[in-house]
């Protein structure tokens, strides 16, 4: 829960670079509108670790956040029901711009690493 900052952070910027980014679609961002749905008046500094972890299982067991399950890694098995185990790695789809030479590509590689690296997301436990 302490990256749930940084990540919106780094994916705001990431979304930012219409030039190289065409779309996201990250599982961050449908996991806060799926708990917003669900309670219009979350408040995101009630989020603590177990509440996060109960509510990501809830998220991927449902229609709106299902497709996401294969974006995760975790350490031991994500069961329906119960809380999700802490994740090992998680990933975001995004499509690129299309380019049409290394000159075009590798500053935009360049950009995307660069954004990545800066944004301090540390190990999630």
């Amino acid at each position: 829960t302490d990256n749930f900052e940084k990540l919106d952070d780094m994916i705001t910027k990431l979304e930012n670079e219409e030039f190289v980014i065409r779309s996201i679609d990250s599982w961050h961002t449908k996991f806060k509108s799926f708990l917003e749905k669900d309670n219009p008046n979350f408040d995101w500094s009630s989020l603590n670790d177990t509440t996060f972890h109960e509510k990501l299982s809830h998220f991927l067991f449902a229609p709106m956040g299902a497709k996401y399950r294969i974006m995760f890694k975790f350490d031991g098995n994500l069961q329906c029901g119960k809380p999700a185990p802490p994740i090992l790695i998680s990933s975001i789809d995004f499509i690129h711009v299309g380019f049409e030479s290394a000159t075009e590509w590798v500053p935009a590689l360049d950009k995307i690493n660069s954004i990545v690296g800066n944004s301090n997301i540390s190990q999630l436990n």
